[in-house]
């Protein structure tokens, strides 16, 4: 927009931002991220806001010709001090027959009702739904419709998270992440898409209270735009369940799970592909070789739950139960991933979600250690425990153990160079 015969008001203005005090103001250098930095720079920045809305509301020139550009700046001014109320007021006044012109307070309003209005409220959510269908609904044509939704999206997200309503904040990233970012880069399968922010920050009550709006039949607006991705609530309970495990809570899992049909996970692409032998007796560090047995992942849970009542009801077997448990939660954490988390790497939100896997795989492999005689069946288990120890002083112990049974089978494909260069291992 040109603001011809406007040099007085430029002038003005320059006279109220002062054009040279914030010339040689420091900026936060070395520790920009600091914790004191960023305080130190945000106050900076939020004195400049202060007074360039200021300096916008003395143009009266400007204001008098050009009304519904200037309530809008100052309305979108107005959000970004926090000042709900006036963004409000400056709302009011700004007409929307210009569709693009509309299209702005829309987004602008979904703003302030969350600076004025508790979103935890199901009839604000109604509102906010109401605006946020209509900026979906009509973003074809609008001038940068999608970095206003990436931007809008984004920003509910963080608001939902902040309100302590993460399920809502989850779906909210989907759609910022996935339909209208141009350049994020995003890892694993189509099926994390739908779940990464809620594997990375829902907990189980989250996910517990995400699964009751899914089912709720009186869903208000919001609810039912956000979840219209989400065509059933598999992903979901499987996250759910996945999260059970990562605390070794087998029977609330199970229980998820068995709200999951069975053929859901011939669609799920790492479930095809990472659930394609038996935990339970194969593992690579023992040199087991691969089997033709799948499971879905119930399946393998209602095992788990059935091999640990079996270990404690059945002493003649305690051994072989718990060397079998002790070899699944290890391969979770390995080509079984798929129990514990989405992807290797990059896709996987850190390392921590294996701890359950290596803490239950040395609980389960000591106490068969503790009941087993057959000598190779006790390599075996003397091996694993040298290979999960927590510190280099166990892993030493534990190889001097090893050494003892050079005549086994077992030492004699693992020999006693293979444990030493692992207890040698920082």
């Amino acid at each position: 927009m040109t603001l011809e015969g406007s040099g007085r008001e430029v002038n003005k203005f320059e006279d109220w931002l002062g054009t040279t005090r914030y010339v040689d103001a420091t900026v936060s250098p070395r520790d920009y991220w600091g914790e004191r930095a960023v305080m130190e720079n945000w106050q900076r920045a939020r004195q400049y806001l202060d007074e360039f809305v200021k300096a916008v509301q003395a143009m009266d020139g400007l204001a008098k010709r050009y009304p519904a550009y200037i309530n809008l700046v100052l309305a979108n001014l107005s959000l970004m001090q926090g000042n709900g109320r006036a963004a409000a007021l400056y709302l009011d006044l700004v007409p929307t027959t210009d569709p693009v012109v509309a299209y702005q307070v829309t987004a602008f309003r979904t703003v302030q009702i969350t600076l004025q209005e508790d979103v935890r409220d199901r009839a604000v959510q109604e509102k906010l739904g109401v605006l946020y269908k209509t900026l979906l609904t009509d973003r074809v044509g609008q001038f940068e419709s999608q970095k206003i939704l990436f931007s809008l999206s984004t920003y509910l997200r963080y608001t939902f998270a902040q309100a302590g309503l993460v399920g809502l904040a989850g779906l909210f990233d989907h759609y910022a992440v996935d339909k209208f970012c141009y350049s994020c880069v995003t890892y694993g399968t189509f099926e994390y898409t739908l779940i990464r922010y809620l594997d990375r920050y829902a907990s189980t009550a989250d996910l517990e209270a995400l699964l009751k709006v899914y089912h709720r039949a009186d869903k208000n607006t919001l609810e039912e735009v956000l979840l219209k991705p989400h065509s059933h609530p598999h992903y979901f309970q499987d996250l759910l369940a996945t999260k059970y495990l990562r605390r070794g809570d087998v029977i609330n899992a199970l229980g998820t799970l068995r709200k999951i049909p069975d053929g859901f996970w011939s669609t799920f692409a790492n479930a095809q592909y990472y659930l394609d032998r038996d935990p339970f007796t194969v593992n690579e560090e023992l040199l087991a070789g691969q089997t033709m047995t799948t499971y879905t992942k119930r399946e393998i849970v209602e095992k788990l739950y059935a091999l640990d009542t079996a270990a404690v009801q059945d002493p003649g077997q305690r051994a072989r139960y718990c060397f079998m448990l002790g070899n699944a939660w290890f391969t979770f954490t390995t080509h079984a991933w798929f129990m514990l988390s989405y992807g290797d790497g990059s896709a996987t939100p850190d390392e921590g979600v294996y701890a359950i896997g290596y803490l239950n795989s040395r609980k389960y492999f000591k106490k068969a250690l503790a009941v087993e005689q057959d000598r190779d069946k006790q390599a075996k288990i003397i091996y694993m425990l040298a290979h999960l120890s927590e510190s280099k002083k166990e892993k030493v112990e534990y190889a001097r153990q090893y050494e003892q049974y050079e005549t086994t089978a077992f030492y004699g494909r693992r020999n006693c160079l293979t444990l030493h260069d692992l207890a040698e291992k920082n």
